[in-house]
């Protein structure tokens, strides 16, 4: 999570090499048998088959076994299969050349490599199997860290993670050749459009990142709601202006995107020149911001962290006011390979995936092993290494599967993310146009097979497996945010979102879309177990005020309950003092007293 500067490099260290001659003395491994009416091969990229159908059956055609640690072949095997190939087809025809590719005798990478050669290019070193990851620190990649996944070396494959290096776009390293994984968020695959693919979901953050209110300075500011007529009432304590502090580039950034897109005291302000709180990302880490923060007097009222400057902010008295559990799927990290080993070795990418879902589920039963490796490897205590760990939800194999499979009844939720992300993006003018198509940014073959692998000895081999958004919603939380978060942004109408029907009942017609609208927003919120809606805008004032807004207020509840949404509302009036239009409504999120 923390970003790194300098030139891109490796950093040196002890590690297995494998020579390009060691891979091409290793024998061939044939495939099963062939069965080209149905099943693409694995480099094809076929779509996931509806859950429905059963488990899908592993792709056929020539394939080297994910974990009997038989290494590929090497370039000059690859090539002499490609000029056997082409030697077929000057032979017997173009129709031989759909028969070489289904019997393994080239592929797209060897037949680019035999065309370099025949225009005179020399072609590229031999490195063998590689699966260079790059990463950081963070705490839910441990699993790439353990001795389990570093096995992989055993198979032939030169496996090597970099918690720490100097590429300053890692997931610019894909395209590059400088890297075959790269270990990101999913809003970054989106925004960067690398020369990739995810093939895994590793976790997504549930509390472990937050907004941060800095009530200990500031005494009185305890929640979101409180924040204006706070600004507004001490004007005088911040005559720069009141900052919000983070740290660009980092899931901090995209966090408080999430939320200026829901909230309207984090959202543009509604009059030009009003002053509000300024959003600064020009600190380097999160370290630098919570130095900011907990300076005094530098304006610096609120700011956006993870763990463990979560708990550092509520030993010194402040107020986390919003975290990533009242947002699941916002922060969410992925596995991105690079194209060029998807195309050239599906069965690398499938070996690297297995064997990082393994090292979980282990991982799920020895709980203690995982604090102490997260605590001695990213050197912090005990205490902090849980709190990290509590904060986040790991993905098993079987919770992962839902992020890459569609059902009847739902889209892939990757599919869900990224358009939420498009968005979000869309709204803050980095993005433009339609969202990309959900194949170009995902590759579901590496998780399916490690589904198929890994199920005869999980416990819960199932979408409720610990390692399932589900699980993970059910957790208690502890300690929750405090204080009422405000306003939502509402949808936009042109009109009225109410109107009086012939017995005179307030009906929500004519803004079906809105309340659609507003429903998918409500139902992402992990916070659904206490809303009130404020109805305001009304046509008078005092107590026929009041009537009226409470009316539009149960209106809208009506709509959303027939849109079957789980949370507890309440309708409550408030004659809004000005003759505002009538379409205007207030919708308040407020925690459980």
């Amino acid at each position: 999570r923390e970003g790194s500067g300098g030139a891109g490099k490796w950093p040196t260290g002890s590690q297995r090499a494998v020579s390009g001659d060691e891979l091409q003395l290793a024998d061939e491994v044939e495939g099963p048998e062939l069965d080209l009416d149905e099943f693409a091969r694995p480099a094809q990229n076929p779509p996931p088959r509806d859950p429905s159908h059963g488990r899908p059956r592993p792709p056929t055609g020539p394939q080297h076994p994910v974990d009997d640690g038989a290494p590929g072949p090497g370039i000059g095997r690859r090539l002499l299969r490609a000029v056997i190939g082409l030697t077929v087809v000057a032979g017997l025809g173009v129709g031989a050349y759909f028969g070489g590719q289904a019997l393994g005798l080239f592929d797209g990478q060897s037949l680019t490599r035999l065309t370099d050669l025949l225009h005179g290019k020399p072609p590229p070193e031999d490195h063998g199997r590689r699966a260079r990851i790059l990463g950081d620190p963070f705490a839910a990649y441990s699993a790439f860290r353990h001795e389990d996944v570093e096995a992989l070396r055993d198979q032939g494959i030169e496996y090597h993670y970099a918690a720490r290096h100097e590429f300053p776009q890692p997931l610019a390293a894909l395209g590059a050749g400088e890297a075959e994984f790269v270990l990101t968020t999913l809003d970054q695959v989106l925004l960067e459009r690398p020369a990739g693919k995810i093939v895994a979901v590793i976790d997504m953050s549930m509390g472990g990142d937050a907004l941060i209110l800095d009530s200990a300075e500031y005494d009185g500011l305890d929640s979101l709601e409180e924040l204006p007529t706070y600004l507004e009432r001490h004007g005088d304590r911040f005559e720069s202006g009141a900052r919000l502090a983070l740290a660009a580039g980092t899931p901090s950034e995209y966090l408080t995107l999430e939320l200026g897109s829901l909230l309207e005291v984090l959202g543009p302000p509604k009059e030009e020149g009003s002053r509000g709180l300024t959003i600064d990302g020009s600190f380097a880490d999160a370290g630098a911001v919570w130095q900011a923060l907990e300076a005094e007097q530098n304006g610096v009222v609120a700011a956006v962290l993870w763990e463990p400057w979560i708990s550092k902010a509520r030993g010194a008295g402040m107020s986390v006011a919003v975290s990533s559990r009242d947002l699941p799927r916002t922060v969410v990290d992925v596995l991105v390979a690079s194209t060029s080993v998807i195309d050239g070795d599906p069965d690398l990418v499938a070996a690297v995936v297995t064997a990082y879902y393994r090292r979980v589920l282990a991982q799920q039963q020895d709980q203690a092993a995982l604090r102490e490796q997260v605590s001695t490897g990213d050197g912090v205590e005990p205490g902090e290494a849980e709190q990290t760990l509590a904060g986040l939800c790991i993905f098993d194999p079987f919770g992962a599967k839902p992020w890459f499979v569609a059902t009847q009844d739902r889209p892939s939720l990757l599919d869900q993310a990224i358009g939420d992300a498009w968005f979000n993006y869309e709204r803050a003018g980095k993005v433009s146009g339609e969202p990309p198509l959900v194949s170009d940014l995902v590759y579901a073959s590496a998780v399916l097979t490690a589904n198929q692998q890994l199920a005869a000895s999980a416990p819960a081999a199932d979408s409720d497996s610990p390692g399932s958004v589900a699980a993970c919603l059910a957790r208690p939380v502890e300690p929750a945010p405090k204080g009422d978060l405000g306003p939502l942004i509402l949808p936009q109408l042109d009109g009225s979102w109410f109107t009086t029907d012939e017995t005179g009942e307030v009906v929500a017609q004519g803004a079906e879309v809105a309340v659609d609208e507003l429903a998918d927003i409500l139902a992402e919120l992990g916070c659904r177990d206490a809303l009130n809606l404020d109805g305001g805008g009304s046509d008078g004032k005092g107590r026929s005020g009041e009537a009226q807004g409470k009316a539009r207020a149960q209106a809208l509840i009506a709509g959303l309950e027939r849109r079957e949404l789980a949370m507890t509302m309440e309708a409550r009036g408030e004659a809004d003092g000005k003759q505002a239009p009538a379409s205007r409504l207030r919708v308040l999120l407020r925690r459980p007293s």
